[in-house]
């Protein structure tokens, strides 16, 4: 019996969502660090529109967009689409990043053929049971938790009125920001044809300041992918390394600042105001898993938790 490929369900392996799936009928399906793709990795190894996943004449085919590269199942994947296959491995820069499952079949259940690979016996004469049985089980154990939790709050709060404010805590020093924007990047694969791409649009980016001062991030992240490309510690360029000097202190003048005030107004319980304030920090600081990240993101949900009370 022929295979159902109308759908290709998608797995996250890496990054903040590892582990939530997807299911997709319509195509393309890009996925990158910016955020305006279907498919956000916060990885810095994964290009801004790194790559996309499309469907022609019925095949699901993988499109790589970016010159770091893009692997499936170990086999580079430059300029050529690949065809995907159920239980298929995306991987960038060696780090596994996409696992993809076609129609119903079980990510890991396929031969060589791309056809399903046949259910081993059981032993035991019991018939053990499937994955998206085990999924359901798992998720109706989750929504009862769920309701019990909800319903101990509910009887803890059985007074009626708003219950009590919440302190997020854990404010960051400036000292602590300072340290964070200014800690060296994470070390890539060395790739010079990266590093070249990456000082271009830093050069582009910081010659742009004047008239669109939101670039400063922009070029801030650039230059430390051009050092993470060429694995060395500074610029080669005298230019270039006072410039990066600079974004790198606008950056942590402008973060210090806005996150400062942000903790004012949330201390002075203008919470509305706070959680935009925090709000502005991510977006500006756009880089999930960091300290600076997390913890603005955390006081912003903290924020509007405390102004609905």
């Amino acid at each position: 019996m022929p295979k159902d490929d109308a759908s290709i369900r998608i797995t996250l392996l890496t990054g903040p969502g590892a582990g939530r799936e997807a299911t997709f009928t319509q195509s393309p399906i890009t996925f990158g660090r910016d955020s305006g793709n279907t498919l956000m990795i916060a990885e810095t190894f994964v290009s801004r529109q790194h790559g996309q996943i499309e469907k022609t004449d019925g095949d699901w085919m993988l499109v790589n967009q970016s010159p770091n590269g893009t692997k499936v199942n170990r086999a580079n994947i430059t300029t050529k689409p690949r065809k995907l296959r159920s239980g298929d491995v995306v991987a960038i820069a060696d780090t596994q990043v996409l696992r993809v499952t076609l129609g119903d079949a079980p990510a890991d259940a396929r031969d060589d053929d791309g056809g399903k690979a046949p259910a081993s016996a059981a032993t035991d004469g019991k018939q053990p049971l499937s994955k998206r049985t085990k999924l359901w089980i798992g998720l109706a154990a989750w929504w009862v938790g769920m309701l019990l939790i909800l319903a101990f709050f509910i009887t803890l709060n059985n007074g009626g009125g708003p219950g009590p404010e919440v302190n997020a805590g854990a404010e960051l020093t400036s000292d602590q920001i300072r340290a964070a924007i200014e800690a060296p990047p994470r070390t890539q694969v060395p790739n010079q044809a990266s590093a070249r791409q990456w000082l271009s649009e830093a050069r582009k980016l910081t010659g742009s300041l004047q008239s669109a001062p939101g670039n400063v991030y922009k070029a801030y992240e650039a230059y430390r992918n051009v050092l993470a490309f060429s694995g060395k510690d500074r610029l080669e360029d005298p230019l270039d390394e006072l410039r990066y000097q600079d974004v790198t202190k606008r950056l942590t003048q402008e973060v210090i600042q806005r996150y400062q005030t942000a903790m004012n107004r949330f201390r002075g319980r203008q919470y509305d105001a706070a959680a935009r304030d925090f709000s502005e920090i991510t977006e500006l600081y756009h880089e999930p898993g960091s300290l600076i990240f997390d913890n603005a993101q955390k006081h912003a949900i903290i924020a509007r938790d405390n102004a609905k009370r």
